[in-house]
């Protein structure tokens, strides 16, 4: 039988993650037997204008905590506790979960302070020094508290306005 986990995979069992190598399960678990799983494919597609869309994210959203509820999972985690969860899976951190609260989940209020982007424009338009990389998060933190609770919007605002090149008119 092939061996699907390595020592660094995380498994949600009886309320919480664990290594997959300290994971028991009993033989009679309704899980074994009828195979329940949390799991919803996101489709995206390609607009007219070249822009990829979610193909409808609610209803996505919506079979993901159906499929949740089904397996006696909470939804309703709060951002920071999906953060902490979601971040102990190899190869995904903060900034990663917190794009997907913005972007698949559609939370409201995430700043994203690792976010290169967004360090840029706010250091920018708030004249913060961005050598003291720890100093620079706190102030952005700081700033960014006036924004809650729509700091999602606030962040694609500054994206919006840290690409945005202003064009020269062009000479006579």
């Amino acid at each position: 039988m092939a061996n699907y986990y390595n020592s660094e995979t995380v498994l949600w069992l009886n309320g919480e993650f664990v290594k997959a190598s300290e994971a028991k399960i009993d033989l009679y678990s309704q899980s074994l037997h009828y195979g329940y799983a949390v799991f919803e494919g996101i489709r995206s597609y390609k607009t007219v204008s070249g822009e990829t869309k979610i193909f409808k994210p609610e209803e996505h959203y919506d079979r993901l905590r159906n499929s949740a509820l089904a397996m006696n999972m909470p939804y309703t985690w709060s951002n920071e506790e999906l953060i902490k969860y979601l971040s102990q899976i190899k190869g995904v951190g903060q900034w990663t979960v917190e794009m997907i609260l913005m972007f698949t989940l559609g939370r409201e209020d995430i700043f994203a302070v690792d976010d290169l982007g967004i360090q840029q424009a706010v250091c920018k338009l708030y004249k913060i020094n961005s050598e003291d990389k720890k100093a620079m998060k706190e102030k952005m933190l700081s700033v960014s508290k006036k924004w809650s609770p729509y700091r999602t919007y606030a962040c694609r605002y500054l994206w919006g306005w840290k690409d945005n090149v202003p064009q020269t008119p062009s000479a006579p």
